[in-house]
């Protein structure tokens, strides 16, 4: 069982996500942005997956720093961009920085599930 922070400005992503995760056994905590996530894992070590796409604080610049104070951190990121050409180059982007896995949106439900049973 890891600790997940769920990371999404779209509170019906987030929920959907966070819930899935806690069914499998998770413990699940949620943020609405890279900025409340970053105080959320400056509080307690989480495992986490961050929407690239939001106020305040986006996933690549939380995925960076995150990468400058751990190298251990599992993260993945999930983005559906705004078009096909900008969600494959955001998500290069996080994998560049150091997400660890990134996963496109729309995605089916077990696709995450897969996604985070290789990260834990």
């Amino acid at each position: 069982m890891a600790r997940i922070l769920v990371i999404d400005d779209d509170p019906q992503v987030r929920s959907v996500v966070s819930k899935d995760c806690s069914s499998w056994g998770h413990r699940v905590s949620e943020a609405a942005d890279g900025l409340g996530g970053m105080r959320l894992v400056e509080t307690r070590a989480h495992d986490l997956i961050t929407d690239i796409h939001m106020p305040e604080m986006d996933g690549i610049e939380l995925v960076t720093a995150l990468r400058e104070r751990s190298a251990s951190v599992r993260i993945l990121a999930i983005s559906g961009g705004w078009s096909r050409r900008a969600k494959e180059e955001v998500l290069l982007d996080a994998d560049m920085v150091g997400a660890d896995l990134v996963l496109p949106k729309p995605f089916t439900l077990e696709e995450p599930r897969r996604a985070v049973d290789g990260l834990v």
